[in-house]
Parts: C-alpha cells; sequence; structure tokens
C-alpha cells in the first residue's frame, strides 16, 4: 500500500484485473457517497493498463463499500431476468 493511502487510513476492499474495471467500481462507489481511488503498481498513463489495480476507501467507509460490491455482483444480469419473464 502506498505511503499516502496509509497516511488517510484507506484500507483495500477490492482487487480488478484492470484499470477500467476499477474505474467503473470508483464511479459506481461514488454514485453511492463513497470516495475511492486506485492503487497499483504501475504508473498510470493514457493507455489501459493490464496490471491488478486496488480499489481502496476510508477504512470507515469500508463496510459500506464492501456491502455494495457484493450487492451488486449478485444482482441477476438483464438477459435473466428476461429469461425468467418469457
Amino acid at each position: 500500500m502506498t505511503e499516502n493511502a496509509e497516511h488517510h487510513n484507506l484500507v483495500p476492499i477490492y482487487v480488478c484485473e484492470d484499470d477500467g474495471e476499477a474505474e467503473i467500481i470508483v464511479e459506481f462507489l461514488a454514485s453511492n457517497d463513497i470516495n475511492a481511488m486506485i492503487d497499483s503498481n504501475v504508473p498510470h498513463s493514457t493507455l489501459p493498463v493490464a496490471e491488478d489495480a486496488r480499489i481502496l476507501v476510508h477504512e470507515d467507509d469500508a463496510e459500506e463499500a464492501k456491502r455494495l460490491l457484493n450487492e451488486h455482483k449478485n444482482m441477476p444480469k438483464e438477459e435473466e431476468t428476461a429469461e425468467e419473464d418469457a
């Protein structure tokens, strides 16, 4: 974890396969009033990075952030609900 993250009581809540997935999760958490940031050992550039990226949130928000991600992950996909309605 970076020194900056430790200084602000940030904790990792999720590891993503790439920056694209991480950006989506950060935006999802922001839409639920949780500030999050991406921590990666790879320097960022204008090109996507295919390297593990960790999502960090303040320790006070960690439990709620994990709950939201688990809830979202377990939601049925649109195709599944369409099949059930048929």
